[in-house]
């Protein structure tokens, strides 16, 4: 009987035990199961904190654009305003389109475009070095679109009927300096100048040393403190002797005579 009760007793403890071991496997899968919900709610919450984060740099960005677009939109009101203001007061003032009229027909029988093609043609004829014609051909493209530029301001001032002063028409073209040199150089004479009484007066600069006018073509030497300019000659004589601008008397020294540093 012992014996009996005995082996019951193990029997109901191995069989206790096995349902503790089977409950604790559930509990697990439980647990396995609901940290795979909550990582999944995890996961779309991030998402959705995204497409959150998405939408609201796009409306910033729509934002951004907006504010632009009425920028551009209040620029080009302001700008048509004062057209209409221009056109206004060019009604009862004809001065500017006879001004504008009369520098048109300046460009109609002078013709720019065709004397800066001949002037460069007549140095590229005469010269035999490749690198003047270089600068020749250069300088024939520079004018004539500066020119062309020049004349089609014109003409849209005429038929717009508009001047106002702060759309001052851009300056008409002149040779550069390099192109003068050469042209001097080989042609040994200066080059012509094109519609003179288009171009802004200038006084002309002096040589403070000699005292003669600094022409376009002329190799000069610049003060950094002044800005002041004088004959390379001049300026290498003069400082073989003082160590100051003849203009401003900073200190200033031969640049051939002390090299600047790499």
């Amino acid at each position: 009987m012992d014996l009996t009760t005995t082996q019951l007793e193990i029997a109901t403890l191995k069989q206790d035990r096995l349902d503790k071991e089977e409950r604790i496997r559930m509990l697990e899968k439980l647990l396995e199961e609901k940290d795979s919900v909550i990582n999944q709610k995890e996961k779309k919450l991030a998402e959705q904190a995204e497409q959150i984060q998405d939408s609201q740099r796009i409306h910033e960005e729509s934002i951004r654009i907006l504010e632009r677009l009425l920028d551009e939109k209040d620029d080009v009101i302001k700008e048509q305003a004062g057209m209409i203001e221009t056109l206004e007061n060019e009604k009862t003032s004809p001065v500017a389109l006879s001004k504008l009229l009369a520098i048109n027909t300046t460009l109609q029988n002078e013709q720019p475009v065709s004397k800066c093609e001949e002037i460069v043609n007549q140095l590229i004829k005469k010269t035999g070095k490749e690198e003047i014609r270089k600068i020749a051909n250069k300088e024939m493209k520079k004018f004539c679109e500066e020119a062309k530029d020049y004349s089609k301001a014109v003409e849209n001032r005429i038929t717009m009927i508009r001047c106002p002063p702060e759309l001052e028409l851009p300056e008409f073209p002149v040779f550069s300096p390099e192109f003068l040199k050469v042209y001097k150089q080989t042609m040994k004479s200066k080059a012509p100048t094109i519609c003179p009484h288009l171009l802004k007066p200038v006084e002309p600069e002096e040589c403070v040393i000699c005292l003669e006018t600094l022409e376009p073509e002329d190799e000069t030497k610049k003060c950094e403190v002044c800005n002041g300019r004088n004959h390379k000659e001049c300026m290498d004589d003069w400082l073989k002797v003082n160590r100051t601008c003849p203009s401003c008397r900073s200190g200033i020294v031969d640049d051939e005579e002390f090299p600047p540093l790499a």
